[in-house]
């Protein structure tokens, strides 16, 4: 047996190889919703060249509504707690009341501060900026985003229909990644 060192050669015949197109992880999604809701709009289209970011439905859910509410309202609770808690302080420094009460405004107000910081990160899921929610902007409509830029590949819903969470409703594929991995023997 002889080896040689590996050098570039055209090939006077043809080799045959199997194969399969393949795309990098990075450069395909399959898009599913955060929580279940009503498809009230889908404004694309399969084959839709599609930009990260862009809306690709519509959803309709009541439990959004009712985060949102929440929301709002421990807000508006947590600033009565925080001056309860400096009222509470106050008195403290003062010697008029108890360290128990001090202790309970404090555990209130941070049971309240938790509860909101909860609320916030699950409204940015949503694509909600919880700094600027107002009670005349609550919705029951959350929009469905492209994770990637590429081509909607597919959809696999329709208006009207109840989307659940973890099934995937649209795929979105990036082709410039896009190579060929082949066996040869």
């Amino acid at each position: 047996l002889v080896t040689g060192k590996m050098e570039k050669r055209g090939l006077s015949t043809s080799l045959k190889a199997n194969g399969s197109l393949v795309l990098p992880p990075d450069k395909s999604a399959k898009v599913s919703v955060l929580a279940g809701g009503l498809v009230r709009e889908i404004p694309v289209r399969e084959g839709q060249a599609v930009i990260k970011g862009q809306v690709l439905a519509v959803v309709e859910n009541m439990d959004f509504l009712q985060l949102q509410q929440d929301y709002l309202e421990t807000s508006a609770n947590l600033k009565a707690l925080d001056a309860d808690l400096k009222r509470q302080q106050d008195l403290h420094d003062e010697r008029i009341n108890a360290t128990t009460i001090l202790e309970r405004a404090e555990a209130d107000a941070t049971v309240a501060r938790a509860k909101q910081a909860g609320m916030a990160a699950k409204l940015r899921l949503f694509g909600i900026n919880p700094s600027r929610l107002s009670p005349a902007d609550i919705n029951s409509l959350y929009t469905v985003r492209a994770p990637i830029s590429g081509t909607l590949q597919h959809i696999a819903i329709t208006l009207g229909q109840f989307a659940e969470p973890n099934i995937p409703l649209f795929t979105v594929v990036d082709n410039s990644g896009l190579h060929i991995d082949l066996n040869i023997f």
